[in-house]
């Protein structure tokens, strides 16, 4: 498992997070409040807003403590589903959901975020159409 220094804030990565992404370990690095995968050009905000909240792509999530287990977030749809700065960052998938403590379900978005039809990212490897449509609705209503 690799850990990485943001500001006070552990970020776990799994090996199989690492292979899932399809890069080196020592791709991503940190920018400012940002992970960065050089090889991909893509970025994910990640910084603590206050004691018990973190702005984690374009979701605001309630978390206590200061390790953030990127792998859980990649593995529950219920905390990946609307949020495309994750979605394009990360290898969401379906299926593997996992227990997840019910107020880190009380997210918020991230306001005065806009995308458009070409900026949105594909769910690639899902295969759960009415995932596929959840989540393009959802984008939809939160960021057009």
């Amino acid at each position: 498992m690799s850990f990485h220094w943001l500001h006070l804030i552990f970020l776990s990565l799994s090996p199989l997070d690492i292979q899932d992404l399809g890069i080196l370990e020592n791709d991503i690095v940190i920018e400012d409040d940002k992970l960065v995968d050089k090889g991909r050009k893509v970025s994910l905000d990640i910084r603590k807003n206050d004691s018990d909240n973190y702005r984690i792509g374009d979701f605001n999530y309630p978390l206590s403590g200061n390790v953030i287990d990127l792998g859980l977030f990649t593995r529950q749809p219920k905390l990946w589903l609307g949020n495309p700065q994750l979605i394009r960052f990360c290898p969401v998938r379906e299926g593997w959901d996992v227990p997840v403590h019910p107020e880190s379900l009380m997210i918020r978005v991230e306001q005065g975020i806009r995308y458009s039809e070409e900026t949105v990212p594909v769910l690639k490897s899902i295969r759960d159409q009415k995932v596929i449509q959840s989540n393009a609705l959802l984008i939809k209503a939160l960021f057009f």
